[in-house]
């Protein structure tokens, strides 16, 4: 083989060595930012829920007050 191959076809593998290497860091990257998006996803589930039993206990506070007061 001459020069011009061996050279053609090293720059092609590394090329393609390359391109292969950084769609796997992609992939690794995009499957860190989806379990870290899961996390988050679930920590605001968690807050909503939250918010819900404490409105819960406000409007009960809220009726008692309201049932406490004389109308008129």
């Amino acid at each position: 083989m001459s020069a011009e191959v061996v050279t053609n076809l090293s720059t092609t593998v590394g090329l393609i060595l390359a391109i292969g290497g950084g769609f796997a860091w992609m992939i690794h990257r995009m499957d860190a930012v989806r379990d870290e998006l899961k996390g988050d996803i679930a920590e605001l589930g968690r807050d909503v829920v939250q918010v819900h039993v404490s409105m819960a206990r406000l409007e009960g506070r809220l009726e008692g007050r309201a049932e406490a007061t004389p109308a008129g």
